[in-house]
């Protein structure tokens, strides 16, 4: 399937406004079996969007800034 900018732009809106505890619901499943199902499905723009989903580092594995 292919995204458009559009469509990501909604879907990140969309994932700012879940509760934390949806929030993280979603980032398990992201490397779960399901998520790697989905990601078959819906491409490698999808997974990639997914990937960002990722709970931020944080300690000394965060990026500086």
């Amino acid at each position: 399937m292919k995204f458009e900018q559009d469509q990501f732009d909604y879907m990140q809106d969309q994932y700012l406004q879940l509760d934390e505890k949806e929030k993280e619901v979603l980032r398990r499943s992201v490397d779960s079996d399901l998520g790697v199902i989905i990601g078959k499905i819906m491409g490698p723009d999808f997974v990639s969007f997914l990937s960002m989903l990722r709970q931020p580092k944080k300690g000394i594995a965060a990026p500086r800034t």
